[in-house]
């Protein structure tokens, strides 16, 4: 039976961020899902070097692999999704305790009193209902890319922390190649400077992805769940087409119906597994294989003429691609940073 997983939007990044929450009515078990967290005491272990350089930290709660961090509001406080696959961060005030925030009047999107590492001038949070993801955390919020491109973030999942070096500062090459960290190119796609963004870009973060012989620019979106069927990744039909056929083989029980944001149009999507020998692969320098993911689940994506208003990687005419948040996750440490356009992981 095919899953049927509403898919989100979430603040701004063309209508392809997503929260995928499944509705599992009817399913028969045959699907077993289990975290993957091989690998990761060793690696937050190999990181501990970082830990002079990597700037303040402060915890996270994971939510399966979704990272929430404590945003204060005056005296109140909520936990806001930190998604580098949105660029244009959100508040639920209602998500707050002890009261509610309230904008500045009379805007509906200024907020003072914002306290994340440290406070803020008035800052621009776009209100949206997130009272559907209260457990285990009630967010209350999503800090984008126009707050996560300003600095340098470290994300370890292991220890469920962040990190944030403030401009000019942070772990150098060395240490963190030393920590057994390598760099994944984001150029083009991810910086702190959005001049030095190209036309129509958006400011995600997409690295090398490879298939077989074939490689496009993956969007890392630390808001799609895919504890459920994963790691996934979406590919658009452009990606899809020049990868090898022997590469992939179609699963039609996992094929999926995503909500757009258009209400009533749904856009399927056709599920694919890895065929024995391949895997999907992260792409580093000198275009070898930093992580590989021969178990990943890859939905090609091709979005209905009705939601193509909605943008995202299925309206490109060019090869792309999305990430799950656990291709990011299973690296354990990774540091995203905007100043030199690189997302480092933890290399397999």
């Amino acid at each position: 039976m095919a899953l049927f997983v509403g898919a989100l939007a979430l603040g701004g990044c063309e209508g392809e961020t997503t929260v995928h929450t499944p509705e599992l009515d009817g399913h028969d078990g045959a699907l077993e899902v289990s975290e993957d967290t091989t690998g990761r005491a060793d690696d937050a272990a190999s990181t501990r070097s970082l830990d002079a350089c990597r700037g303040e930290t402060v915890p996270l709660i994971l939510a399966g692999d979704l990272p929430y961090t404590n945003v204060r509001m005056h005296e109140s406080e909520g936990w806001f999704l930190v998604d580098w696959g949105t660029t244009t961060s959100a508040i639920d005030p209602s998500g707050f305790s002890p009261t509610e925030p309230s904008p500045v009047p009379p805007t509906s999107d200024r907020w003072d009193g914002f306290w994340f590492f440290g406070p803020w001038a008035t800052v621009t949070l776009s209100p949206q209902d997130f009272s559907w993801f209260s457990e285990p955390v009630r967010q209350a919020g999503i800090l984008g890319t126009d707050f996560l491109s300003l600095d340098t973030f470290m994300v370890d999942w292991a220890d469920a922390t962040l990190a944030r070096a403030a401009a000019g500062a942070g772990c150098d090459d060395a240490s963190l190649r030393a920590a057994g960290l390598r760099p994944l190119s984001a150029e083009g796609s991810f910086v702190r400077d959005l001049s030095r963004l190209p036309p129509g870009a958006v400011n995600v973060p997409a690295i090398p992805l490879r298939i077989a012989d074939a490689t496009a620019p993956a969007q890392i979106d630390t808001g799609y769940d895919d504890a459920l069927v994963g790691p996934a990744l979406n590919l658009n039909r452009a990606f899809f087409e020049t990868i090898a056929p022997a590469a992939l083989e179609r699963a039609p029980e996992l094929d999926l119906a995503l909500t757009t944001c258009v209400p009533g149009v749904l856009e399927s999507v056709a599920a694919y597994r890895m065929a024995e020998g391949f895997a999907a692969e992260l792409v580093g320098e000198h275009e070898r294989a930093v992580r590989r993911y021969p178990d990943a689940i890859a939905f090609v994506k091709d979005t209905p003429p009705g939601a193509r208003q909605c943008g995202g990687i299925g309206t490109w005419d060019r090869p792309g691609a999305q990430l799950g948040v656990s291709f990011v996750a299973r690296a354990g440490t990774v540091v995203f940073d905007p100043r030199t356009s690189r997302v480092w992981v933890m290399a397999d």
